[in-house]
């Protein structure tokens, strides 16, 4: 499973209540961080929403809604004063992916069950056996652009310093 998670420090003498103040006012290229405050105080929910052109160039036209890990958390440790971000993959993104790679282990099979069968295997069938996998390439530099973002926002965190 496409999976983010990730501890980073919190400035000195910064407490979390201003690290998320400060979040919620900081603008991220090509996002938007949207922050939502659960029922605990050391624990936000995070969602990231691209605001890339509806028709633009790159591999963010194959993913629903352009943004792989959009939906997280944000969990803050008093005791160590660490802050934990997680995001994975949920929702359409998750099928796509999974039935990209479920079909592309299955064709892979079929190509192996043909090359056993012919006794002899040519340079097509490992060429198939590569294009198998074609379909997840777009998902990858979706997914290490959002996993930028948060490790971005989560730098923030250790940056920060009480003037």
């Amino acid at each position: 499973m496409l999976r983010y998670e990730k501890q980073f420090p919190l400035g000195n003498g910064v407490s979390f209540y201003e690290f998320v103040n400060f979040l919620e006012e900081m603008y991220f290229v090509n996002y938007v961080v949207i922050l939502e405050k659960t029922s605990s105080p050391n624990h936000y929910l995070i969602e990231l929403i691209t605001n890339i052109p509806i028709m633009s160039w790159g591999f963010e036209n194959a993913v629903s809604g352009k943004v792989v890990l959009n939906k997280g958390e944000i969990i803050y440790s008093p005791d160590s004063k660490y802050f934990t971000i997680r995001a994975s993959a949920k929702g359409m993104n998750l099928f796509n992916i999974w039935l990209f790679f479920i079909m592309a282990i299955l064709g892979c099979f079929a190509i192996l069950y043909t090359m056993y069968t012919q006794g002899q295997p040519t340079i097509d069938m490992f060429i198939g056996m590569g294009l198998m996998f074609l379909p997840l390439v777009p998902y990858m530099p979706v997914y290490l652009r959002d996993k930028d973002i948060l490790n971005r926002i989560g730098a923030l965190g250790k940056t920060l310093e009480k003037k």
